[in-house]
């Protein structure tokens, strides 16, 4: 590797530079040298007991040690492993040390001479953290499969904690040896009591880790025991020993997750690194940051030197950096014991002692030290503590007076972000003077005074002279800071697309086909491979433009890139097949608007753009219409007529959630879009959207980060019904499901293992199907695997009348054959619930069943079934209900029917058509002769019947009837009557708008029998 040494800090350039102390040591000069140790990657280090050595590992699988005093002394290099060496710890007395691998492998080592003594586990999936206990007896080794395991170094030995759910990223022994601290890409953080038998006494709830993250989730203990820092948000939370109560937090510095926590060797100082590339020092005496550190890339490591006035931190380009004397010198030192001269105090005035843990208390007025910016974040708390309808006495006009308060403070020339050092003053106080003491208990009675009186009273207060308009604004600050503003709001989501790696990335893989970029060094170019090559043969480009996304679809694709290299924000089309020449068209937009996202659809092309504009294209590139977006793009995907936006409905009100809304437009009209419904995304809590899209059968469907498939289910108004957990199907917990898309039986992935999120372009991943199955909860005898079988059925069937209306096709041969099709898989399913419930005597669920079977060859199957497990008073009945089929005999009242169901079109279409009544068939229109004359007969004598008598509340017109024609909203609930001749009778589709109600179109024999048809109508009987 190329070695370098640079010098990176305030106020100093050049060269680094070396200096002797009064006792002749060498010491580094003040600021951040560098220093490369390894490839680019996660890596980790660990300080000597002595402070004067560093050990490093990192991606290339070497292990370094390095002089802490003197970068530019060649390491010491360690070459054991092959694989990755992603973690490493010292024992207290600095004789050995353990490294853990990606290939499941814990390693032991004696130190200083590096020799490897043995390999103390092995675990089932990657290593991703381990740590000492106090006495170095133990070694707790976290791992992808959610598997904590304390191994005995001695004995080689260990005892397997289980109490995640997802991969587990950090682990810390307590210092008085009584406890383990785990934290997890799940979203908590358990503490595990080992004085007995190691359980859980308490779990935290943090943020979740997304795969793919670079959030670490490092939690660190206090030196003393009596405290554990765990990474919040942005921020930092201190919890109490025992009571695991919050003592207060740290935040308001970084802009974005903290990923590493490290204290002082004395518990003085914290430093906190974000994966915003920024690492913050706070004095734990007044929770104030004192300086900060901006790096070129996050943060994988965070060690304090025992000895020394010393930071060392390794990043994920491998560079190992030493943040020498981070303190100032007129500060208390971070190492010995705390001078307790330099005691100070906490905005609630209460006089501590660094050292120890009692430094944390809140403050009176109930705020916590959380360091709010007097502009952006603290605004957005008074607003949201404005209009949560609490009753805390602030009003939205009071929060609006505060938030001008601040606005005026931070205009006379203060940063947004509050300041990173404080003021010293010349004072016995170690540098904090009693003015400090008077405005901290100043801020603490005007908190309470605001949480009583509201902003405004506040702000007249200092009106009037009575405190400064920055104590006011420091007052609303530490009452509101603790508003809570909800997860960042998630970045544009590209589905089926990866990031660049190796020059190659996939812009889009869908169930058409896949397109992929190559950086070729000199050129980049697009490879377009079609699923279906004897349909469409591969297509070459050159991308002159940088494109970064993609659609694709039987009909065409299309590619849009960015503004790069003074070239706008550019999309381009391109038909597949046409007649035409010269089919391929190409937009720029205008300078400052963003291509943010694209969809393809039957003859239209959609774009979202950074200045929340939607805007349609024809299949020519004629613009269709330009909508304006109401909140931020989170994905945007079409198929056939259907566009479907997903936005952003602000901060969700609760920890990690995403608040989102989806908007479904449908464009089958050149005309103009037609909004078919608008409302809220569901995913699961703490999770971001992963995958949104069409099934191949025309459904939108979505999968959240935790694994949870929904389908959005049109025929019942556009509700969300769940499909698949995939987390049920993983074979372990670093295992990753890449959705490519979904048809109506299987979900399309690609199964990713250990680190790797996303698939590589080479070698060309292999697809892989994962069966649909609904999370069902079932009562026994009941088979979840066949309720949920049998529900998405009726699902399917429903949803394919839907598109058949749509479509027009319902009276097509091809259309009825697919609905019988589906009517006898349904029947079929529900035959075999109906055999279950016979074998264990469940009569009323099983006579529950046989109503709901269709087909009259079902319904006599179901019969013979309970002839044969001896079940009379079922048999008796279905018996009825086939009398009942053959000869148009009422129903007993003690067989129940399937309550009435609403039409099978959504919500939305319904209240936007004005439908007409049906009228009767003329008197001149021909009629099928009958299928059997003798029911024929039947028929008409009862119809007559019906029309002469007056027909009360238990009447009912028989199907086939000029009584029925005429009124069609109340035809007959029987589900056995036979189906009149091919032309009078009723298609599938219009008959089974329901479950049990479906009739076949066509009947080629005399002696075939009808689908068992249904109606919305209530049950009736005839006036004899």
């Amino acid at each position: 590797y190329l070695e370098s040494s640079a010098v990176v800090g305030a106020n100093m350039a050049g060269a680094s530079q070396l200096s002797n102390n009064k006792t002749g040591a060498a010491q580094l000069s003040k600021g951040v040298h560098l220093k490369c140790a390894h490839t680019s990657g996660r890596g980790a280090l660990c300080y000597t007991n002595d402070g004067g050595h560093i050990l490093t590992c990192g991606e290339d699988g070497l292990v370094k040690i390095f002089e802490a005093g003197n970068l530019a002394t060649e390491p010491r290099t360690l070459e054991h492993h092959e694989s990755p060496v992603v973690t490493l710890a010292v024992n207290r007395k600095g004789t050995y040390f353990v490294t853990g691998t990606d290939a499941h492998t814990v390693a032991y080592f004696n130190y200083p001479s590096g020799t490897h003594i043995k390999d103390l586990t092995r675990m089932q999936a990657a290593v991703r953290h381990v740590a000492f206990d106090a006495k170095g007896r133990y070694v707790a080794v976290a791992s992808d499969d959610g598997i904590v395991r304390m191994v005995n170094v001695a004995l080689a030995q260990y005892v397997t904690l289980k109490g995640h759910s997802d991969s587990v990223l950090c682990t810390a022994y307590d210092p008085k040896g009584d406890y383990l601290a785990t934290s997890s890409a799940d979203g908590t953080v358990c503490i595990w009591d080992l004085r007995d038998e190691p359980t859980t006494i308490k779990t935290f709830n943090v943020a979740r880790v997304p795969p793919g993250s670079v959030q670490l989730l490092r939690v660190a203990w206090h030196p003393n025991g009596e405290s554990l820092a765990i990474p919040r948000g942005s921020g930092v939370q201190i919890i109490e020993r025992e009571t695991w109560d919050t003592l207060c937090e740290l935040n308001g510095s970084h802009t974005r997750d903290v990923s590493v926590v490290s204290w002082s060797s004395n518990g003085r100082y914290l430093c906190s690194a974000g994966i915003d590339k920024q690492l913050f020092l706070w004095d734990m005496a007044s929770n104030e940051a004192l300086d900060r550190y901006k790096a070129d890339s996050h943060c994988c490591d965070l060690k304090w030197s025992p000895k020394e006035n010393m930071l060392a931190f390794i990043d994920a380009d491998g560079q190992l950096a030493l943040w020498a004397q981070p303190i100032p010198t007129h500060y208390p030192s971070p190492v010995g014991e705390s001078d307790t001269a330099h005691a100070s105090t906490t905005p609630s005035g209460l006089a501590v002692a660094p050292a120890s843990a009692s430094f944390f208390a809140s403050s009176a007025s109930g705020a916590t030290a959380t360091g709010k910016s007097a502009t952006g974040s603290t605004a957005d708390g008074l607003n949201a503590a404005a209009g949560d309808g609490t009753d805390s006495g602030v009003t939205k006009e009071s929060m609006a007076e505060a938030t001008g308060v601040m606005d005026e403070d931070a205009s006379e020339g203060q940063s947004s972000r509050r300041r990173l050092r404080k003021v010293v003053h010349d004072s016995d106080d170690g540098g904090f003077s009693d003015h400090d003491d008077d405005e901290a208990a100043e801020a603490a009675a005007l908190a309470e005074q605001l949480k009583r009186h509201g902003a405004r009273g506040i702000a007249e207060e200092a009106g009037n002279g009575g405190l400064s308009a920055a104590s006011a604004a420091r007052a609303a600050a530490a009452v509101l800071a603790g508003a809570p503003l909800g997860a960042a709001l998630q970045e544009v989501l590209h589905p089926s697309s990866t990031p660049v790696k190796n020059g190659r990335r996939f812009l889009l893989w869908n169930l058409t086909g896949m397109v992929i970029s190559r950086d070729e060094s000199t050129y980049s170019a697009i490879e377009v491979d079609f699923n279906d090559s004897e349909k469409h043969r591969t297509m070459r480009m050159t991308d002159h433009y940088g494109f970064s996304m993609a659609a694709l679809d039987d009909a065409a694709v299309m590619f849009a890139s960015r503004s790069n290299n003074g070239n706008p924000s550019t999309i381009i089309y391109r038909p597949l097949a046409g007649w035409a020449p010269n089919s391929e068209w190409q937009v720029q937009l205008d300078k400052g608007e963003e291509t943010l996202a694209i969809a393809l659809g039957h003859k239209f092309a959609a774009v979202a753009t950074s200045k929340r504009y939607l805007r349609v294209f024809s299949h020519t590139g004629a613009a269709r219409a330009v909508l304006c977006l109401t909140s931020p793009l989170v994905a945007l995907v079409a198929s056939r007529g259907l566009l479907a936006v997903v936005q952003h409905m602000g901060r969700a009100s609760k920890g990690e959630d995403q608040n989102l809304c989806v908007i479904l437009y449908d464009l089958r009209e050149p005309s103009r879009p037609v909004r078919l419904s608008h409302g809220q995304l569901p995913i699961a809590e703490s999770s971001t959207l992963d995958w949104i899209g069409f099934s191949d059968e025309g459904s939108l469907s979505a999968v959240d980060s935790s694994g949870v498939v929904r389908q959005c289910v049109r025929s019942a108004g556009c509700e969300w019904t769940p499909l698949l957990h995939c987390a049920s199907l993983k074979k372990s917990q670093s295992e990753h499901h890449w959705i490519v898309g979904i048809t109506s039986t299987q979900l399309m992935c690609v199964i990713c293992k250990g680190d790797d999120m996303f698939p590589n372009t080479l070698p060309r991943p292999v697809l892989s199907a994962l069966p649909l199955s609904m999370p069902i909860a079932t009562s026994e005898p009941a088979d979840p695997e066949l309720e949920s079988q049998r529900i998405m059925t009726m699902l399917q069937l429903d949803e394919f009348r839907v598109l058949a209306n749509e479509q027009g096709i319902v009276d097509e041969e091809e259309t009825q054959a697919q609905l019988l099709k589906f009517v006898q898989r349904l029947d079929s399913t529900t035959l075999r619930l109906f055999t279950a419930a016979c074998k264990s005597e469940r009569n009323a669920r099983a006579l529950d069943l046989a109503v709901q079977l269709q087909l009259p060859k079902t319904i006599a199957g179901a019969l013979k079934l309970a002839n044969h497990f001896k079940l009379g008073p079922l048999s008796d009945r279905i018996t009825r209900l086939l009398e009942a089929k053959h000869d148009m005999t009422e129903l007993d009242e003690d067989i129940e029917l399937p309550p009435p169901r609403q039409s099978s079109r959504p919500a939305m279409a319904a209240a936007s058509d004005n439908t007409q009544p049906v009228k009767p068939k003329s008197a001149q229109e021909p009629v099928a002769p009958p299928v059997e004359s003798k029911h024929a007969e039947h028929n008409e004598q009862e119809d007559g019947d019906a029309s002469e008598n007056e027909v009360d509340e238990t009447d009912v017109s028989m199907p086939g009837s000029a009584n029925a024609a005429a009124k069609q909203t109340t035809r007959s609930l029987n589900p056995f009557a036979r189906a009149q001749g091919r032309d009078g009778a009723k298609s599938v589709l219009e008959v089974g708008k329901g479950m049990g109600d479906t009739t076949p179109s066509t009947l080629k024999t005399n002696k075939r029998k009808g689908i068992v048809g249904g109606s919305a109508a209530p049950s009736k009987k005839l006036s004899k």
